[in-house]
């Protein structure tokens, strides 16, 4: 019975199986602190790189700035392309010719059915542009979408766990909670029954969210005080941490023993005594969707809140899109807009894209991972844009080698202008966000912040982090406040910090303020601020910075590679201790160090058609030669550990952006910057260099 169902679920949605490797942060990182799943976050490769066939003729452009016209042309070859292509087989693809296509209604794949299997393709990111005007739409939640994947087909409600409007909820039970764990039993139904799920379909498991008023002084923090789950914030209420898994096998009767993919993650968490509970929608998730290379233009569509609105969805992707809002400063009808906005998903990829513009105000984001988990934010480009990707109830996703210049921020909604005040590009915000990887990074920095909720065991490894923003809507010569290229509120717990390379020379001035030494930080001139409440409610904490690993980090302030034992939590009682690595890696013995955290190999996109080729990887400690500079003085060439990545590359080589981020949008095409599948092997450093401010 369960070997029959595994095997459907395999067709179903092309998971592989393979043996137990060792994982590539063996070594470095207790088990207890890491993701043994970060090498499968994202859509499925085979999905995104598959052959797929030509659906109907080529759609050539239509409407015009003055008459847009109904995007019915194009969904209704959307809805014929997934009718000739069932799961059971390949996908197809709807192709848009060259040229401007103005619609003024929603592209949809979940009208008036749930449309799977299908890629909406432009000519190209210079070639192929929709504009989209004011679209109405019935996509679920948040104020609509301009292109909705939704497994709620539209008009049927919302479908949201946090809200109740879910078609399910049961508690469940396991022999083990322990990371890793792939069988649980459901019991009683509160709302819905089993017969409404099936192998393949999309849950989440959730427990109620532990004692955090205050949060404990060691151990696990979920949420806190006053913000748990519910309203605003991802998770349900009380049940802010959320996992989701996709059901490989049931049997029984009631009680069920029901297979989950991937399995448990979080180490150390679930149990029997917290009331685990497991809910999810009916039948499959909308999956193996995809829309590629082509310009979207947003400028005249802001009553919606998304560009992309993903609801339900499993291996569904964004690759080579250019998005571009060119309308001003001024707030838009829905106080924010989300470019990739996937709500209660798994295994969803946004890549090889590039995104201009927004106005300086908090909610204006590029990507967003809400109530979800295994996304794969990578090799993409962000302009004054004042947020990229915003883990807001996330688990499990990786943020890797993308590059952000000009971080657009002056004030939240309903707040006085400050103009000195830096958000930084790599964000957690959400009720529970754990298990996170940033890896090869270039941009400003990292915070970990306490508006709705906890966070804990997300790793940095690789990146490089200015901790000052140059432009960013600042006046003078930068941003001056909140200035600290990591950047961790109180209840931002086991961050690992590895092999990356920090600040900006000439302006960084002190290595750290650590709670409780000093007893207060003006979060300006540091490296690190770590623990300090600084206006939210509540209190400092030292276990902050107690439980965070550091290892292999160059920064401008010690201007040398920091290998101190005395920043590993070796001594931790708390089930998540770390024991000090045993070697350390340089440019002459860098196979002790692993070259990432989640790729076995170099990939095909790093690729360079213009500029220096850097070699891979091109951030760490056993990198040398590097060609990017920081600031001034002796620290500037930051010992030479960090090249640009391959975003970084195209936007200041191929694209021919400024150092500051001040152009306004660009022209872009992810073929021009990234040569397809020729991966450039590691090659000497030669005399160009380049000053990433």
């Amino acid at each position: 019975m369960r070997s029959k169902s595994l095997i459907l679920f395999l067709l179903l949605t092309g998971f592989s199986v393979s043996g137990q490797a060792q994982q590539p942060w063996a070594g470095v990182l207790s088990p207890s602190r890491a993701s043994s799943t970060w090498a499968v976050a994202g859509a499925d490769t085979a999905y995104v790189n598959e052959n797929r066939t030509q659906c109907g003729s080529t759609i050539a452009a239509y409407g015009t700035s003055g008459s847009p016209a109904s995007a019915a042309t194009i969904n209704t070859a959307i809805a014929s392309c997934a009718a000739a292509h069932p799961l059971s087989g390949p996908g197809g693809y709807v192709l848009l010719g060259p040229g401007d296509f103005y619609i003024n209604t929603e592209i949809t794949f979940s009208s008036p059915s749930i449309y799977s299997n299908v890629t909406l393709r432009g000519s190209g990111a210079s070639q192929t542009t929709i504009h989209f005007s004011g679209s109405s739409t019935n996509c679920p939640f948040a104020g609509g979408a301009d292109i909705c994947f939704s497994q709620e087909t539209e008009g049927n409600g919302f479908g949201l766990g946090y809200d109740g409007s879910a078609d399910n909820f049961a508690s469940w039970t396991a022999s083990s909670y322990a990371q890793g764990t792939t069988t649980i039993t459901i019991n009683n139904f509160s709302k819905g029954k089993m017969a409404n799920w099936q192998v393949g379909s999309l849950i989440f498991l959730d427990q109620l969210d532990t004692s955090n008023s205050p949060p404990p002084a060691s151990g696990l923090a979920v949420c806190r005080s006053g913000k748990c789950g519910g309203d605003n914030v991802s998770g349900r209420p009380g049940r802010s941490l959320t996992e989701p898994q996709v059901i490989t096998s049931i049997s029984g009767s009631g009680p069920w023993t029901v297979g989950i993919t991937p399995g448990i993650r979080m180490p150390n968490w679930f149990n029997a005594g917290s009331s685990p509970q497991v809910w999810g929608n009916s039948g499959l998730p909308i999956q193996r969707d995809g829309v590629e290379n082509m310009s979207i233009d947003i400028s005249n569509a802001l009553n919606r809140f998304s560009t992309d609105l993903c609801l339900g969805c499993y291996n569904v992707w964004i690759k080579g899109v250019r998005f571009y809002d060119t309308h001003g400063d001024s707030e838009t009808g829905q106080d924010g807009f989300y470019h990739f906005y996937p709500i209660q998903s798994m295994r969803v990829t946004m890549q090889d894209s590039y995104a201009y513009g927004s106005p300086p105000v908090s909610n204006y984001y590029v990507m967003s991972c809400w109530t979800s988990g295994d996304e794969l934010y990578q090799n993409n480009i962000r302009q004054h844009v004042a947020f990229g990707f915003m883990a807001e109830g996330c688990v499990n996703w990786v943020h890797a080698y993308n590059f952000d210049i000009d971080d657009y921020y002056t004030h939240c909604h309903g707040c006085s202008t400050d103009t000195q005040w830096q958000q930084a590009s790599s964000y957690r915000h959400g009720g529970t966000d754990a298990l996170g990887l940033y890896e090869g990074n270039v941009g400003i920095g990292a915070v970990g912040d306490l508006v709705f909720g906890a966070s804990s065991h997300i790793t940095h490894f690789r990146n490089f982090y200015n901790g000052r923003d140059p432009n960013g809507g600042s006046t003078g010569s930068g941003k001056t406040e909140q200035t600290n290229a990591i950047l961790l509120y109180p209840v931002n717990r086991y961050w690992n910090i590895i092999g990356n390379v920090f600040g900006t020379a000439g302006y960084h001035t002190t290595y750290q303020c650590a709670y409780p030494s000093p007893g207060s930080c003006n979060n300006d001139l540091q490296i690190y601020s770590l623990g300090y409440a600084n206006g939210y409610p509540a209190a400092d904490e030292a276990y902050v910075a107690t439980s965070m690993m550091r290892w292999g980090n160059f920064d401008t302030v010690s201007n040398a590679v920091r290998w101190q034992s005395s920043e590993v939590p070796s001594s931790l009682s708390d089930g998540f201790a770390n024991v000090v690595p045993s070697t350390v890696c340089t440019s002459s013995n860098p196979s002790s160090c692993p070259a990432s955290f989640y790729l076995n190999t170099q990939p095909t996109w790093w690729a360079f058609s213009t500029g220096t080729p850097s070699p891979w990887p091109g951030i760490g400690p056993d990198v040398s030669g590097g060609n990017i500079t920081s600031g001034t003085g002796a620290a500037s060439t930051l010992g030479g550990h960090a090249y640009l990545n391959p975003a970084a590359n195209c936007y200041l080589n191929v694209m021919k952006g400024p150092t500051d981020g001040s152009a306004t949008v660009m022209p872009f095409d992810a073929n021009t910057c990234y040569p397809s599948a020729v991966a450039n092997a590691p090659l000497p450093p030669s005399n160009l260099n380049a000053t990433v401010q």
